[in-house]
């Protein structure tokens, strides 16, 4: 323990969807490392502008330091000391040098390596101290051939598709705002920043990591939602019919972004998984009341006196089953963290929205739509 050390540690939150690298992340392009790190800490300098966002890494913020041993070439061929006798005197001193191994009585093998005392290898004296033998036999000092040089240099240099890029990361503390509007913050600041020729960016973390995301899950929503599509078809023997069901859909997905919207949220994945599931279950409530204002249709009532029954008869049984979801979904939407809310809070709300207006925009539908008082053959 050491006075005047202070050690932070910071565990961020659980992230939704497929893991990244941090949830703020900004790849940097270009084949010139002077205009990569100067960009760089530019970038460094947005982040610290934006509210939210904290532990930013740099790996070019802060140059390493290379000790570099120049030989004397000409000196060291005078002295008949060769390049292979220094690069073995050194190596010696600063890594150690593997010069056999020891087998002991049980068959274990233990590499035996030269190395100099840990002591000798605090400072830079240790060339004073270290001998090289030339072709005659006589020691010859180290710092008689060589001298030390220190370079400073980027820490890593790392290449995204063959182009070499730097990342800036960061974390974002949620409390503070959401990691979306960090993310736009940063990309509005870097919009307006004038990039050196050569230059280019590329938004990764969260945003990326959702993009991809969502990019196969909405192919597979849609393929879901024609599969239903056909299903429907086949069922009422129309294509109008399945058209007015899913009306629902666009109202459930209004009112998933409203309420996301009012409390705060971002469209992450686990909303988007909500969104899924929610049109599910709104198409649901559409069914109901076509299919009973088909049958009422069936028996010989009128359209608008079927429409009116369907939707008065049905009205109690989707109103309880749309309290008994929310019912259900509160607890973990409240309690289960900033994971699971934005899932329950777009089911939520996107069910109560769908459900108040399906009430009344299907029966009216279903009027303008039905083909009068004929009746509907179902098989």
């Amino acid at each position: 323990k050491k006075s005047g050390i202070k050690f932070e540690f910071f565990i961020g939150p659980f992230i939704q969807g497929p893991p990244v690298d941090a949830p703020v992340q900004i790849r940097l392009f270009s084949e010139n490392l002077d205009d990569l790190k100067a960009v760089a800490s530019d970038v460094e300098q947005i982040y610290m502008e934006v509210p939210g966002i904290i532990n930013i890494d740099n790996p070019y913020s802060v140059d390493k330091t290379d000790i570099k041993i120049k030989i004397d070439r000409e000196k060291a061929g005078k002295l008949g000391v060769t390049i292979a006798d220094i690069d073995i005197a050194v190596r010696a001193v600063v890594n150690g040098l593997d010069i056999g191994n020891f087998q002991d009585k049980f068959g274990e093998k233990y590499d035996i390596v030269l190395k100099a005392n840990k002591e000798d290898k605090k400072d830079l004296n240790w060339i004073d101290k270290t001998y090289v033998t030339n072709y005659a036999g006589s020691q010859i000092k180290l710092s008689q051939i060589v001298d030390i040089e220190f370079d400073k240099n980027i820490k890593r240099i790392d290449h995204y598709d063959l182009e070499r890029y730097v990342s800036i990361m960061a974390d974002v503390d949620e409390n503070v705002q959401s990691i979306d509007k960090a993310t736009r913050q940063v990309l509005e600041q870097l919009k307006q920043y004038d990039f050196p020729k050569g230059t280019t960016y590329m938004v990764g973390g969260e945003q990326e990591s959702r993009s991809e995301s969502f990019g196969g899950l909405g192919q597979a929503l849609i393929i879901a939602l024609l599969g239903i599509f056909a299903v429907l078809v086949l069922q009422f023997k129309s294509f109008k019919q399945p058209l007015i069901i899913f009306t629902a859909i666009p109202l459930s997905i209004t009112g998933a972004f409203l309420t996301l919207m009012l409390l705060g949220y971002s469209f992450s994945f686990m909303a988007f998984v909500g969104l899924t599931s929610l049109m599910g279950i709104v198409i649901n409530s559409s069914i109901i009341l076509v299919d009973y204002a088909n049958r009422l249709k069936q028996e010989g009532k009128a359209t608008w006196d079927s429409v009116v029954e369907s939707a008065k008869t049905r009205f109690n049984p989707i109103l309880l089953t749309t309290v008994t979801t929310v019912a259900g979904l509160l607890p973990l939407t409240v309690l289960g963290g900033k994971m699971w809310a934005p899932m329950g809070w777009a089911i939520i709300g996107g069910l109560i929205f769908s459900t108040l207006l399906t009430l009344v925009l299907v029966p009216v539908l279903y009027l303008l739509f039905s083909n009068g008082d004929k009746k509907i053959i179902v098989e």
